[in-house]
């Protein structure tokens, strides 16, 4: 899924292109282009031309990534559906280990291990490394999945007003009786937020998603349970004073971002569709 992804989706494309797999077929590569305004779409056809397994399916107007996810369950057709986001980049052997755990028939969808790039000099890039960390430990028990999925050829749509489509998916999945998996060794790196503003934007979003997601399908993504999270933090806290200084001010901008997203949803401003572009 990409929308003016032309500096990153030359690099993705190559890494599936050329991702090794044993047990695993990729059947094709789709490139849902949605709105964009750049160069994707012709960087994306430079690169189906010289595979046959990519395909570009531009969309003329940005919808939100819910729609393009959607465009690509109507114009896809495997087994196993792979969905990334246009800015990420997996390893080399991502696939593989991200399919392997549908040898289970009770398996519905897996999750990679999202890895921010960049280093932790800036406040956001450390507080994009430690809400990942904490997601890398929540879900080894207790699977919440993102940034790079996986699910089995079950699903028609997911809603085309969600603001968390992997969760969205989650709820789909686990209603049809299939089990969750988070998969650590199937790295993924992601590009974290570039500003303040931006990374309080995307923690409001993703909230605000997360209830409208429990309010229309009764979903709890594993993340809402406050103790859960506690518990989590607590056992990853290190015994330096700057670094606990630092998880307070990612914990404050969370807090007020959660805040702020429940007061959206109770004064009914929420409009995950909008919020999703």
């Amino acid at each position: 899924m990409a929308h003016n992804e032309d500096a990153h989706i030359k690099g993705l494309l190559q890494s599936l292109l050329t991702q090794k797999t044993k047990d695993v077929l990729i059947k094709e590569i789709v490139v849902v282009a949605s709105g964009c305004t750049d160069n994707t779409v012709a960087s994306a056809e430079a690169f189906s031309r010289r595979d046959p397994r990519v395909k570009v399916l531009p969309q003329a107007q940005r919808l939100g990534k819910a729609s393009a996810i959607n465009y690509f369950l109507q114009n896809a057709s495997a087994d196993i559906y792979v969905v990334e986001s246009g800015d990420t980049l997996p390893e080399e052997d991502t696939i593989e280990k991200l399919l392997a755990p549908f040898a289970d028939p009770g398996i519905g969808m897996t999750g990679g291990h999202p890895v921010p790039q960049g280093s932790f000099r800036t406040f956001v890039e450390f507080a994009a490394h430690f809400l990942w960390k904490m997601h890398h430990a929540l879900a080894l028990k207790y699977p919440k999945l993102g940034e790079l999925i996986a699910f089995r050829n079950r699903i028609i749509e997911i809603p085309a007003d969600t603001s968390v489509d992997e969760a969205a998916i989650e709820a789909l999945v686990t209603q049809k009786g299939y089990r969750l998996m988070y998969v650590p060794e199937a790295r993924v790196y992601n590009r974290p937020p570039q500003t303040i503003a931006a990374f309080f934007n995307q923690r409001r979003r993703v909230f605000t998603g997360h209830l409208y997601l429990k309010k229309t399908l009764g979903y709890e993504v594993s993340s809402m349970n406050a103790w859960r999270v506690f518990c989590i933090l607590v056992r990853n806290l290190e015994p330096n004073p700057w670094y606990i200084l630092r998880v307070a001010a990612v914990i404050a901008v969370e807090c007020s971002s959660r805040l702020l997203a429940m007061l959206d949803v109770l004064s009914k401003k929420e409009d995950p569709y909008i919020l999703a572009r």
